[in-house]
């Protein structure tokens, strides 16, 4: 077992898990003191993780259930953990049913972004397991990691952008650079705004002033200067801006004034308080308006692929495939051909299929109870690992063959084992197939 291994009472929830000692392997231990007599409600958990790494005791339930002692003096108690909750239950492939044939073809030495995000939910615990992680995106033919650091949109009347519930500290957004960039990857940096919760992601879609927006902006680009300070201080390659795409509707306001104000941003990120940041700028979203030309100062354009391939239950690779060159041409071809972007090209800061059946046909989104990291496995619908594999395939033979495509980072990779039917390729088919085509893009 490399996990680490914690125990948590049920005091504060269960969100306070103690680390145990290893006494060898698969052996943990820990001392725990109560009053005599009192019951003591107790679990065991992953990687310090007590919302995703929870033991199983009996049938997994929400809530969760913990292990009961009534000591009435020092007692031993000897458990065997016997299943986590998503533990991994298929078997990794190295290749997928395929129509596919030939090889990709390589671009000139490391012009393609071939990159892995790490899941954009943060847990102080998981700090030891940065450094295997970026060693295993590494194994795994990665050149790019793409770091996303959450921060939260904490008020809306004023717009304050502060750390949030699960923001890196500056120590451990550094830590995560320099253990990229001491396995050889070029780290891509994605800061991004996210609402604290409904309410202010409610709030934040009324109507505002124009003079609402410049408190607003003046807030992102306090946070951006922030990341740009580090990301030249530490050599990062890539910025990715955060675009709002939680929040569509500011685009009901004057598109000028917004288009003005992003400008004023990316201004302010190229002179940051330690000098001028050196690296790449582009966005993780884009939408396109006659308005805007402030996308002109960006290295590349910038987007998300969470694109449906099918609507389909029985559809081939072939016709994934076919799928994923139609949405290049149709949607993203004609943009790159506007005048205002010659000679541009885009870069998918995010890939994402999930691992379950019906994943290339987009059924679920990302807080769906099906496929839901934080809550126990629901029967339908069943993991399906092959038919991620099949999307990613498709979709990273798509990107290959179209050159003014720059790269692209496989959503959400854990940073341990664990199978949610949820995004991250991490031990699952999609990492053995994207690893292949990788290999093959960076010869």
């Amino acid at each position: 077992m490399t996990d680490t291994v914690y125990v948590t009472t049920d005091g504060w929830g269960g969100y306070e898990p103690l680390r145990m000692w290893k006494q060898g392997p698969g052996q943990w231990q820990y001392i725990l003191y109560t009053d005599p007599g009192s019951t003591l409600n107790y679990r065991y958990v992953r990687n310090g993780d007590a919302a995703i790494g929870l033991e199983t005791v009996g049938t997994d339930t929400n809530p969760p259930a913990y292990r009961t002692l009534v000591p009435v003096s020092a007692v031993t108690s000897t458990d065997t953990i016997t299943e986590w909750r998503h533990q991994m239950r298929e078997t990794s492939l190295p290749t997928v049913t395929t129509s596919m044939t030939g090889t990709v073809v390589s671009r000139t030495t490391g012009s393609f972004q071939t990159g892995v995000e790490l899941i954009d939910y943060w847990r102080p615990a998981w700090r030891p397991l940065i450094v295997p992680s970026v060693q295993r995106i590494k194994e795994k033919n990665a050149q790019w990691v793409h770091i996303p650091s959450v921060w939260g949109l904490v008020s809306v009347d004023p717009p304050i952008i502060d750390r949030g519930w699960n923001s890196f500290t500056t120590e451990e957004l550094v830590d995560h650079i320099r253990a990229a960039k001491a396995q050889g990857l070029k780290v891509a940096l994605r800061p991004f705004p996210f609402p604290s919760s409904t309410v202010e992601e409610s709030a934040f879609t009324d109507p505002h002033t124009n003079e609402w927006y410049d408190q607003f902006f003046d807030q992102v680009k306090a946070m951006y200067r922030y990341h740009a300070a580090i990301a030249e201080q530490e050599g990062v390659e890539m910025m990715i801006l955060g675009n709002f795409n939680w929040a569509d509707d500011i685009l009901a306001v004057p598109t000028a004034h917004i288009n003005q104000k992003w400008k004023e941003v990316i201004a302010g990120i190229k002179k940051t308080s330690v000098g001028v940041y050196r690296g790449k700028i582009t966005t993780d979203y884009h939408v396109e308006r006659p308005e805007y030309d402030w996308y002109q100062q960006l290295d590349y354009l910038g987007d998300k692929w969470w694109v449906k391939l099918t609507s389909s239950p029985t559809a081939t690779i072939g016709d994934l495939y076919n799928a994923a060159k139609a949405e290049l041409q149709s949607k993203y071809l004609p943009l790159l051909s506007l005048s205002k972007y010659t000679g541009k090209s885009i870069v998918f800061s995010e890939i994402a299929y999930y691992s379950a059946d019906s994943s290339a046909q987009q059924t679920y989104g990302v807080y769906d109870r099906e496929i839901d990291d934080f809550l126990p496995a629901l029967t339908s619908p069943v993991s399906d690992w092959d038919e991620q594999a099949m999307a990613y395939e498709a979709v990273l033979w798509a990107f290959a063959e179209t050159t003014w495509v720059q790269g692209c980072y496989s959503f959400g990779y854990a940073y341990f084992d664990f199978d949610s039917k949820g995004y991250s390729v991490r031990g699952k088919t999609a990492e053995e197939v994207m690893s292949r085509i990788y290999q093959q893009l960076n010869l």
